[in-house]
């Protein structure tokens, strides 16, 4: 494996250590990233936190507040969700952004994976056109220039598959670590956790600084209060759904997308062994040509010799006559 490595050019190694980078890269943001949603989790769980009010995280404490000046201004429908998407949004933006690295960087490395896969096969398809362009009409002599560009075409093969082995298998890793690690799962643990302490624990000490408000309201009013509540909950949670669903519709449509581009490539590498074991009839029927032609005038130099010495043979008779006339 490492000779395969170690053999790629510049250009292919380079788009191999993009993708290395990326996969590294995303597995660091994924744990960091996790890590601080649990951080947030445990904080709003701790007893001695919810029962003060009071949390480590500035953020949280944030929200306490905005949700306390709610209650001050006598908000009738506190908007709760909102609240913790707010300061969520904006005390976490670089996590965010990490987040949004981290969810496309399946689809950044499956294309590395295809760029290299079509760089490859232009480096082979421009050997091969370069090896027939050399011997096109002409006699092979030496066949050590067409072992050299079949090497140099299978290096370009090499150069393609080699990077699309990498960015699927980058991929498939990154797969597996969110499906163990899901980042959204966290952060909608987060999401929950603060609501459910905003409603329950923040909600229970408003009712207790307006006694005679609440009583004054009935208990059918209450009542419309805690669905309309509900609703909104359950609102919020299908909009979360509904995005959740739709990266993944986006990320499945992505990788089908991705998967239709690899076939592609390989329809094109199998056209291009067609291609090339053609050549490789029309060279074997050249050099057999040749081996006729080689049988054809080595017979005829054969036959030649032949006349050419009984023709010597005959003139030197025929100077052996002469000269016994000329003795007599």
């Amino acid at each position: 494996m490492l000779e395969l490595f170690s053999n790629l050019n510049p250009v292919a190694t380079g788009i191999v250590g993009a993708i290395f980078s990326i996969l590294i890269l995303t597995i660091i943001l994924t744990f960091v990233i996790r890590r601080k949603y649990s951080t947030l989790i445990h904080d709003l769980e701790s007893p001695e936190n919810r029962v003060n009010g009071v949390f480590a995280e500035k953020a949280l404490n944030k929200m306490v507040d905005d949700y306390h000046k709610a209650v001050e201004n006598n908000v009738e429908e506190i908007n709760t969700p909102v609240i913790v998407e707010k300061h969520m949004s904006h005390s976490f933006k670089g996590y965010a952004m990490a987040e949004r690295i981290a969810s496309r960087s399946v689809s950044l490395m499956v294309i590395l994976g295809l760029l290299g896969t079509f760089y490859g096969l232009t480096l082979s398809i421009g050997e091969i056109v370069t090896l027939l362009a050399s011997t096109k009409g002409s006699l092979v002599n030496d066949m050590t220039p067409i072992i050299d560009g079949l090497m140099s075409s299978l290096q370009g093969m090499s150069v393609a598959f080699v990077t699309s082995l990498c960015g699927i298998g980058g991929s498939i890793i990154v797969t597996l670590i969110n499906m163990a690690f899901s980042i959204q799962a966290t952060k909608e643990h987060v999401y929950v956790c603060a609501e459910e302490y905003l409603d329950h624990y923040t909600g229970r000490k408003r009712g207790s600084a307006g006694v005679a408000a609440s009583v004054d309201l009935g208990l059918d009013q209450f009542g419309d209060k805690l669905e309309e509540n509900l609703k909104e909950l359950t609102s919020a949670l299908n909009y979360r759904l509904g995005t959740v669903a739709t990266e993944m519709a986006n990320t499945a449509e992505s990788l089908n997308g991705s998967i239709d581009k690899f076939d592609s490539s390989i329809q094109t590498f199998a056209e291009n062994t067609r291609d090339f074991s053609e050549f490789n009839h029309d060279l074997r029927s050249n050099i057999q040509r040749m081996n006729v032609s080689f049988d054809d005038f080595s017979s005829q130099m054969k036959h030649s010799t032949k006349e050419l010495k009984n023709g010597h043979q005959v003139l030197n008779n025929t100077l052996e006559v002469i000269g016994q006339e000329k003795t007599k």
